[in-house]
C-alpha cells in the first residue's frame, strides 16, 4: 500500500500563486493505487520507449504574450477554449481579480478602467489590483501602454497536513502565575471558519471574538483550518481577544493586514503561505506587506510551510546534450522528465477543488526575467499534452511559470504525470530553478534513481521575510527528542537577487495535537505549530505589555530549547518553542528555569 499524503487544503479558485499557490489538508490519507502495487511500482521504471516516444512529439505549443502572466494567459486560453466549445465553467464575461502593474498615470488608468468595466480594488506599491470582465482583459493590455504586466492575485495555502501544546510549551507555567493573554489583540489570518459556532458553543473559542469575511464567501464555509488554529490560540492564552478575519487572496490580504495596523493589533497568526510571490529570498509585494506590518509594531507568526517531503526540488537547469530539455538526473540525458502523481479532492464543504495538479516553478532571474524557461505536462498514460506554461520572459516579466488541472472529482485514483522543463533555444542553462507542487501533488520517485524532491530551502513565503517569525513543527510526541516533522519546510533561504541566503525557521511549535475542531483527527503540519507560537507569544505580552515585536520575538527565540546543532539551524530555528516566566522581574532566573523544563 503506498501512503499518499495530501498535505494540502487549499483555498483557491484556479490560480495560485503569482499565480497562486494552493493547500493542504489537516491529515494523511490512504490510497491504494489500481492493480497490483508491484506491478505498478514496475510501470515506473525503464520505460525509456515513453521517453522516445514523448520527444519525437511535434513542437510544444507556443504563446506570443508578453505582457500577461502564465496563469491569467491559460485562464483566457481556456476560457476562450471552453467558449468555443459551449460549455464550461467559466464565461467571457465572468469577472475576475486581477493584478496590474503601471508605469505612470495610475490615476488616468484606473479612470479608463473603470469605463472598460473593471472596478478597482486596492492600490499598493506600484501595483493594482481590479476586477473586471475575462473578454476585456486582452484588449485592455494591448491598448494601455501604461500598463506593463497583469498577473492574477497571489492565494495563500493552508499549511496543516487540535491541545497538549499547552503543557509542552512552558504555556500552563504563565496560566498557573495568572498570565493568560489578558490585554493582548490577536488576529488569526486564515481562508477558512467553519464550525467556529459550534466551536463557541462548546467553549474552545470565546464569544467575546471579531470576525470580518473579505472574501464574500461567508465567514464559516470551505475550512475548518482557521478555526483550529483559533482553537489553539485560545488554548494557550485564554484571555487574549481574538480577531478572525478570512481571506481568499493577495487582495483580501493587503486589506487584512491594513485592518490590523488600524486596530491596533499585537501579533498575528498565521498559518498560510504561498509560492512565487518573490524570489524566496524575503523580497516580493507579499513580504513587503508584512514587513511594513512589522514595521508598524506587530509580531506576525507565520507557518514555514510543509514542503519538505516530495511537494518541492531545487537544482540547477541541466541540459548535457544540448537539446534544450532539463535532466533532472545530471547527466543522463534520457532523464529528462520526472513523475508527478495526485488524486481528486475536495473542501470541508464537499466542494470538488480546481487545483488538484500545481506546478510552480521560478528560477534566479529576479525581478524581471531575461532568461526564458517553460513547463509542459503530459499524462503518462496517454502521453498526452494535458497542461503547459510557457510565457516568454523578455525583461518585462518575473522568472515564474505555472500549470494548474483540476482532476475530475468522479475519478477517485492516481493521476500520473510526465514534467518537463525546457528553455527557448539559444537561452543560457545553469540558473537555479525551484518548482514547488500544490493541490495533491507529490514527486515520485523512477527508475533506479531516489526521489528528486528536496527539503533544503523549502520555505513558504511570508515566513521567508526576515520580519515574520517562522514556525517549523515537530511532532508533540516527540517533543523532546525529535526529529522535526518530514514535512515540516527548512531553510535557508534562496540566496537569489543578490541577498545572501540566511537560516530558516526561527523557532519550532509542536503538531499532532489533539482538539475539537478537527475531532478525533490530530491537527498535523506547521499550521498547527504557529498558533502555539503566537498564543505563547500573547502570554508573554500579557506578562511584559511594553514589548515590542523585536524584544518580543526575542524572549521566544532566547527561551526556546535548543535541539539539532547548537544554536540556530535550517531544521528548528532557534529551538522548541518554552516559555518561561520571569518570577517578581527577575530575568536572570529564567535561564535556570529553563533548564529544570
Amino acid at each position: 500500500m503506498f501512503r499518499f499524503k495530501r498535505k494540502y487544503v487549499y483555498a483557491g479558485i484556479v490560480s495560485l500563486l503569482a499565480l497562486g499557490l494552493g493547500a493542504v489538508s489537516h491529515s494523511s490519507v490512504i490510497v491504494e493505487p489500481p492493480g497490483n502495487m508491484s506491478l505498478y511500482g514496475e510501470r515506473f521504471q525503464g520505460d525509456r520507449e515513453f521517453l522516445r516516444h514523448l520527444k519525437s512529439l511535434p513542437d510544444r505549443p507556443k504563446v506570443e504574450e508578453h505582457k500577461m502572466g502564465p496563469r491569467l494567459n491559460g485562464l483566457i486560453r481556456n476560457t476562450i477554449s471552453l467558449e468555443n466549445q459551449s460549455a464550461g465553467p467559466l464565461a467571457a464575461a465572468e469577472k475576475v481579480r486581477i493584478m496590474l502593474s503601471i508605469s505612470e498615470n495610475n490615476d488616468h488608468v484606473a479612470l479608463v478602467l473603470e469605463e472598460r468595466g473593471a472596478k478597482v480594488l486596492y492600490r499598493r506599491n506600484g501595483m493594482t489590483a481590479v476586477e473586471m470582465p475575462i473578454h476585456a482583459i486582452e484588449d485592455m493590455l494591448n491598448t494601455l501602454d501604461e500598463i506593463q504586466f497583469a498577473r492574477l492575485p497571489n492565494q495563500f495555502r493552508p499549511m496543516s497536513v487540535t491541545s497538549e501544546g499547552v503543557g509542552l510549551t512552558g504555556a500552563q507555567k504563565f496560566q498557573n502565575i495568572g498570565y493568560n493573554g489578558s490585554g493582548v489583540k490577536v488576529a488569526v489570518i486564515d481562508v477558512g471558519f467553519k464550525g467556529l459556532t459550534a466551536a463557541q458553543t462548546s467553549g474552545d473559542i470565546p464569544n467575546n471574538i471579531i470576525v470580518k469575511d473579505y472574501t464574500g464567501r461567508g465567514l464559516q464555509t470551505q475550512y475548518l483550518h482557521g478555526t483550529a488554529c483559533a482553537e489553539i490560540v485560545h488554548d494557550m492564552a485564554p484571555q487574549a481577544l481574538l480577531y478572525l478575519l478570512k481571506i481568499a487572496d493577495e487582495v483580501d490580504l493587503y486589506n487584512a493586514l491594513d485592518y490590523c495596523v488600524a486596530n491596533n493589533i499585537d501579533i498575528i497568526s498565521y498559518s498560510l503561505g504561498t509560492f512565487g510571490s518573490g524570489p524566496g529570498n524575503g523580497t516580493g509585494l507579499v513580504d513587503a506587506a508584512f514587513d511594513e506590518v512589522r514595521a508598524k509594531g506587530i509580531l506576525v507568526v507565520a507557518a514555514a510551510g510543509n514542503e519538505a517531503d516530495g511537494s518541492h526540488w531545487q537544482g540547477k537547469f541541466y541540459d548535457s546534450d544540448g537539446d534544450d530539455i532539463h535532466e533532472f538526473i545530471p547527466g543522463d540525458p534520457e532523464i529528462w522528465y520526472n513523475f508527478i502523481v495526485a488524486i481528486p479532492y475536495k473542501d470541508d464543504d464537499g466542494n470538488p477543488e480546481t487545483n488538484d495538479v500545481t506546478v510552480i516553478m521560478r528560477w534566479d532571474n529576479w525581478p524581471a526575467a531575461t532568461i526564458d524557461y517553460d513547463m509542459y505536462l503530459y499524462d503518462y498514460d496517454t502521453v498526452q499534452l494535458v497542461g503547459y506554461s510557457n510565457a516568454f520572459q523578455n525583461g518585462s516579466q518575473p522568472p515564474l511559470e505555472g500549470i494548474v488541472i483540476n482532476l475530475p472529482d468522479s475519478e477517485n485514483y492516481w493521476h500520473t504525470y510526465a514534467l518537463i522543463v525546457t528553455k527557448k533555444n539559444g537561452e543560457p542553462a545553469g540558473a537555479d530553478i525551484e518548482i514547488s507542487l500544490g493541490g495533491t501533488s507529490e514527486f515520485y520517485p523512477i527508475d533506479n534513481y531516489p526521489m528528486i524532491a528536496t527539503a533544503s530551502s523549502s520555505i513558504a513565503e511570508p515566513a521567508d521575510a526576515k520580519s515574520v517569525l517562522a514556525v517549523g513543527a515537530v511532532n508533540y510526541s516527540k517533543w523532546t527528542t525529535g526529529p522535526q516533522e518530514a514535512f515540516s519546510s527548512q531553510g535557508p533561504t534562496n540566496g537569489w537577487a543578490g541577498i545572501s541566503a540566511y537560516t530558516k525557521p526561527d523557532i519550532s511549535g509542536p503538531d499532532g495535537t489533539s482538539g475539537t475542531t478537527y475531532g478525533t483527527s490530530s491537527f498535523f503540519g506547521t499550521s498547527a505549530a504557529t498558533p502555539h507560537v503566537a498564543g505563547a507569544a500573547a502570554l508573554v505580552l500579557s506578562m511584559k505589555p511594553d514589548l515590542g515585536p523585536d524584544a518580543l520575538q526575542a524572549y521566544l527565540q532566547n527561551s526556546a530549547v535548543d535541539m539539532g546543532v547548537p544554536g540556530k539551524d535550517n531544521l528548528y530555528g532557534w529551538g522548541r518553542l518554552f516559555i518561561v516566566p520571569e518570577n517578581r522581574g527577575l530575568p536572570w532566573l529564567l535561564p535556570l528555569l529553563k533548564k529544570k523544563e
